[in-house]
């Protein structure tokens, strides 16, 4: 199944880091323009093949404001204004930004940039619509390499109504990302992959339904973020540091 893909941008080497909150339908296009140049000789045209100038892409972008949108990527910001605050403030110092895609934990795109144009309105909804025009930063000087944020996987226990086990996870932002199936049968349901639907579904009780949760794969197998799950199930995430457990109640 495809990997979730995850859009960041970023300002004065990583100072400032934001993850849009919904990936386009398509990821935009590169355009790459060849400055060649061309003259007549002897009644032929010829062509002097130039360098290629600076990379363009556009981004059309739904940025929501303060909405639980199932779609929407669980480190983003809640207000949509605020990315454009963050492209308006770092333009108007004059510092390049940079744009990565990243499809699970590889790389597709690292790209530092300007802005061209930017523009944006509210819907109906009050979400934010924007569109953003960059071109390629070309540094004089190479930059220290700014990469897209790894995981730190640790181990921690997950418990509930007195069984549990260890697993493997990684703390992000206060939350942590575990693995969904091993959580779901600890809580007493059993999991499945609809390969049509490309969806992870949960069944107990005769009652069945889909995952609604963000969840993404790591070395084949899908992870989310405990508290998520427990919020959508109805369940209490605890966290106790001394013992590194969390405890679903």
């Amino acid at each position: 199944m495809p990997e979730r893909i995850t859009i960041y941008t970023s300002a004065n080497n990583g100072e400032e880091i934001l993850i849009l909150p919904i990936v386009p339908t398509n990821l935009p296009e590169m355009v790459t323009e060849f400055k060649h140049e061309e003259f007549i000789t002897n009644e032929k045209a010829l062509t002097l093949i130039g360098r290629a100038g600076r990379r363009k892409l556009s981004l059309e972008l739904l940025l929501p404001c303060n909405k639980n949108y199932k779609s929407i990527h669980p480190q983003a910001k809640a207000d949509g204004r605020e990315y454009i605050t963050f492209w308006e403030k770092w333009s108007e110092r004059r510092v390049p930004m940079r744009l990565i895609i990243t499809e699970g934990v590889k790389e597709i795109l690292n790209i530092a940039y300007t802005i061209d144009s930017l523009s944006w309105q509210y819907d109906r909804k009050k979400d934010i619509k924007a569109k953003l025009e960059i071109s390629e930063y070309i540094f004089t000087t190479e930059p220290e390499e700014e990469k897209a944020p790894e995981y730190k996987w640790d181990e921690i226990y997950i418990r509930h109504n007195g069984s549990g086990f260890k697993v493997k996870a990684s703390n992000v932002g206060g939350h942590w990302l575990v693995p969904f199936r091993r959580v779901l049968e600890l809580m007493g349901y059993v999991v499945s992959w609809n390969g049509n639907t490309k969806a992870i579904y949960y069944s107990k009780d005769g009652k069945s339904d889909m995952v609604k949760s963000a969840w993404q794969i790591y070395e084949g197998t899908a992870y989310g973020y405990v508290y998520m799950i427990c919020n959508e199930l109805g369940y209490e995430a605890q966290w106790d540091g001394e013992t590194r457990t969390v405890e679903i109640r």
